[in-house]
């Protein structure tokens, strides 16, 4: 496959510490106003056709076109679509983040990708950033578990990472250096979920001036590997359409056109992956 137009290659990696750095600075630059630690708890169709957020606290604002870009478990989605819930994957996960004082050893210093165990175990490793490595060890369920309130007790975390080891004990090193490594404050139990991508201005969203982005629309699980390119993929795509088209409805129906099918594709995949990498070798 060729290099996209202007890139000499076929695909980057950057660091999402870095690429949130990036996106920040630029737009500030550009003297847009971003304000932080406002929660949205809900939005509401006003009588006029507007939409007004609801935010913690009881603030309201109103606005006449609303990008709801706020992830898998979007309250906006909550909100306006209450039908369109995340459905399980029949997958379990531990994970958690590790901190070392120098870099961390390889080959989560650098590289990231999963690593299979034949015995239905999987690993993923990857950098967060100089000092920092994310991990996961996960496994095949039929049911999704009953999860803690973040951050857990410290009796939970130490029985974790028990199950942790014992679950990754044909893994070689570094794993349990990374394990062994974990701030606990970042160490959950997790059931993975997904959900497929809806259209715009049909059903409940019919004549409502909203578009969802990214995990909003079609949340994936981490097996994607791609839920961040997803979200960039779509703002382009939008921005690209809102551009060309003089309606609403008619940039929405031409963004639907492009984001679903690369969405659908995406979670095809990654159904995939999760089938191989937890796979029991003979």
């Amino acid at each position: 496959m060729p290099a996209p137009k202007g890139l000499p290659v076929q695909s980057l990696r950057i660091k999402r510490n870095v690429l949130r750095k990036i996106l920040v600075d630029a737009v500030v630059e550009k003297g847009v106003e971003i304000v932080w630690e406002k929660k949205v708890v809900g939005v509401e169709k006003s009588e006029d056709g507007r939409l007004k957020v609801v935010f913690a606290g009881g603030e309201e604002e109103e606005c006449d076109f609303l990008v709801a870009a706020d992830g898998s478990k979007s309250k906006v989605r909550g909100a306006l679509r209450p039908e369109d819930e995340l459905q399980f994957r029949g997958t379990l996960g531990i994970m958690g983040e590790s901190r070392f004082a120098d870099e961390p050893p390889a080959p989560a210093n650098r590289d990231w990708g999963l690593m299979l165990s034949g015995t239905g175990t999987g690993l993923f490793v990857g950098p967060v950033d100089e000092r920092s490595v994310v991990w996961s060890v996960t496994w095949l369920a039929s049911e999704p578990a009953v999860l803690s309130k973040q951050p857990i007790g410290e009796h939970e975390a130490r029985e974790l990472l028990k199950g942790v080891l014992e679950r990754g004990k044909t893994f070689p090193e570094p794993f349990r250096t990374y394990v062994e490594a974990t701030d606990m404050e970042t160490l959950m139990l997790r059931n993975f979920s997904d959900k497929t991508p809806f259209e715009h201005f049909t059903g409940s969203l019919k004549e409502t001036n909203v578009v969802f982005l990214g995990d909003a629309n079609h949340a994936v699980t981490p097996f994607a590997g791609a839920g961040a390119c997803l979200a960039l993929s779509d703002g382009w795509d939008l921005a690209e359409q809102l551009v060309k088209h003089v309606k609403f409805e008619d940039a929405l129906k031409a963004y639907d056109e492009l984001s679903i099918p690369r969405a659908k594709n995406v979670l095809r995949m990654s159904h995939f992956t999760i089938k191989f990498g937890h796979g029991k070798g003979r």
